[in-house]
């Protein structure tokens, strides 16, 4: 009898904390689930492996971090709003202005102060930043990419001749005199 994997175990297959996207759910390997066209009560979803070609991989999981990376950068302008409204208030305590969310950036900070709470998010915006430029480099190296980037370079290249022979040209029509 062939092994017949189920949802749970699919997620946990590939890193069980996906985001929600048009269409489905993706994780961070870029493996995906969407709901099933076939299933009649609506609950039965189709599970998809990684893409095996690079650049579809790559946009997968580029899609993936650009969503987590939106996510904490609108949590720490919430946060950063919310402490700006009780300044120097130390009897509001910042689990009362905010909720951590644990399953989305980890463990909570030791100390409940809403300045290290806003510095470890700053860091989680930080570090995902340099994840989706991580990933743009990794697009960019790509076979297709370079020569795409070549390519736009000779198209950049005959229209600056273009451009200097026109100039050219329309400084020699000028320069005939009757």
């Amino acid at each position: 009898m062939p092994f017949v994997e189920d949802r749970f175990e699919f997620a946990k297959r590939h890193g069980n904390n996906s985001v929600k996207v048009e269409g489905g759910w993706l994780f961070p390997d870029g493996a995906m689930v969407r709901p099933s066209p076939l299933s009649i009560r609506g609950d039965e979803v189709d599970r998809f492996d990684p893409p095996t070609d690079p650049l579809e991989l790559l946009n997968n999981i580029k899609i993936y971090n650009d969503i987590k990376l939106q996510r904490a950068e609108t949590d720490f302008h919430n946060l950063k709003s919310r402490l700006l409204e009780y300044p120097g208030n130390v009897s509001v305590s910042v689990h009362n202005l905010w909720e951590w969310n644990e399953a989305e950036f980890g463990p909570e900070p030791p100390d409940a102060d809403g300045k290290t709470w806003l510095g470890r998010l700053r860091s989680i915006v930080m570090e995902r930043r340099e994840k989706v430029k991580s990933i743009d480099a990794q697009i960019g190296n790509l076979p297709g990419a370079v020569v795409r980037r070549g390519q736009e370079a000779e198209v950049a290249e005959i229209e600056r001749q273009r451009r200097e022979n026109f100039i050219a040209y329309q400084t020699e029509i000028v320069g005939i005199e009757i």
